[in-house]
């Protein structure tokens, strides 16, 4: 039995230049789980407004990061994936699928069906579920799945948010750091994505209660994972501080945001900070440029005096060992069954 591997992610520009920066931004940006308007609307708010001033910074931020090897997130991504192969052996094919670059989530599937696979097992790399992450990537596997007649059995992982496998990693990187406070920071989201749900209260009591919609809630994701990690350092409540980062627009989003919290931690003297972001398993612009450069340099500026950033799981061969456990283990067992969505 061949089983095929689709390990998903965003994706990235091609180049760190405009034209490319802007090219990813729209693909990215008109997806209607991103941003949930109508068609026309999200079309004039991406292409008129938000891209032709967005790409020429985005694209500014890319290039401070940049690598010999092209993007991190697609370097970061490739070397998981290389080792991710090796672990699992020859009966698994594994391949990358970027939802708005490439290579894309549609050719890696063409791939797969022109090899014969007998199943497939989609891995998006999200550790916390979101509609506009797996949500969205759930969708549009499914819809490809269909386009190209991919009828093999195909599951997709639950959300790994609070896994051993992922969480015993991070605090490996975290466990011989000295610091006044700890700052786990987030991807961010619009409020409303999350209290769309009648049922949601927006704190932390709902997000770490066993009510329904915390299966699928990321802010109750984002809390769980934290408390995790707090058990896993011995950290107390005070020692640490969950925000959210990555806002776009002028709505209200998932606060505490990141840059508030950078700002008024030397006020509270506490100036020796270590800075997590375990949204993301792959170091790219948001962990790279946006927290260790951008958010050191405000918290610096703000009277702080260390600033340790944490970086992500990339291609450690203990996570890639555990994830490739993972699989194999729980491959009869996954969560989402694409065929009955």
């Amino acid at each position: 039995m061949k089983i095929g591997v689709l390990i998903v992610n965003i994706g990235t520009p091609k180049s760190p230049s405009t034209k490319d920066v802007g090219v990813y931004l729209k693909k990215f940006l008109m997806d209607e789980d991103v941003i949930s308007l109508p068609f026309v609307l999200r079309w004039v708010l991406v292409n008129l407004i938000i891209v032709p001033f967005r790409a020429v910074k985005s694209a500014a931020k890319y290039a401070k990061i940049w690598t010999p090897q092209g993007s991190p997130l697609q370097v970061n991504t490739e070397k998981f994936v290389n080792a991710l192969a090796q672990e699992l052996g020859a009966h698994y094919s594994v391949k990358i699928g970027m939802a708005f670059s490439e290579p894309s989530i549609e050719t890696s599937l063409i791939e797969f069906k022109n090899e014969s696979i007998d199943r497939l097992i989609i891995c998006p790399m999200f550790p916390q579920y979101a509609e506009a992450t797996t949500g969205s990537v759930l969708k549009g596997v499914k819809k490809i799945c269909n386009k190209i007649d991919l009828t093999v059995p195909q599951t997709m992982i639950k959300s790994f948010y609070k896994e051993n496998f992922y969480i015993d990693n991070i605090a490996k990187y975290c466990k011989d750091i000295q610091a006044d406070h700890w700052l786990f920071s987030y991807h961010g989201l619009p409020e409303k994505q999350i209290t769309k749900n009648a049922s949601c209260l927006l704190n932390n009591s709902c997000c770490l209660s066993s009510q329904e919609c915390t299966k699928t809630c990321y802010r109750s994701h984002c809390i769980q994972t934290t408390k995790e990690l707090a058990k896993k350092l011995n950290l107390k409540d005070e020692d640490y501080t969950i925000s959210f980062q990555s806002r776009l627009g002028v709505k209200r989003w998932l606060q505490p945001y990141t840059d508030d919290v950078l700002r008024l931690l030397p006020q509270q003297n506490k100036i020796n900070i270590a800075v997590v972001s375990p949204a993301f398993v792959a170091d790219c612009l948001e962990t790279l440029e946006e927290i260790n450069l951008e958010s050191r340099h405000l918290f610096l500026e703000s009277g702080g005096e260390s600033f340790q950033y944490i970086p992500c799981l990339n291609a450690d061969p203990q996570w890639v060992s555990g994830f490739a456990e993972y699989i194999k283990e729980n491959q009869e067992q996954m969560v989402y069954d694409l065929k009955t969505l």
